[in-house]
């Protein structure tokens, strides 16, 4: 994950509940982005590939 992608997520998570500070969110994203990182590889890709699957599908259904 990139400092762009937890930046984006931050903002609509902190849109979305917004009864929470958003570096409260930005801390959480960043031990999901490390806890998954410490994965064996296996799992890491088959999550990898499913991520990214849904990032795929969200843009098509926004743009649509």
């Amino acid at each position: 994950m990139t400092c762009r992608v937890l930046g984006l997520l931050a903002l609509f998570v902190g849109q979305s509940l917004s009864r929470f500070r958003q570096p409260t969110y930005q801390r959480l994203q960043v031990f999901l982005a490390v806890a998954l990182n410490c994965l064996p590889s296996r799992y890491y890709g088959e999550l990898e590939f499913w991520l990214s699957t849904l990032k795929v599908v969200t843009i098509v259904v926004i743009r649509e």
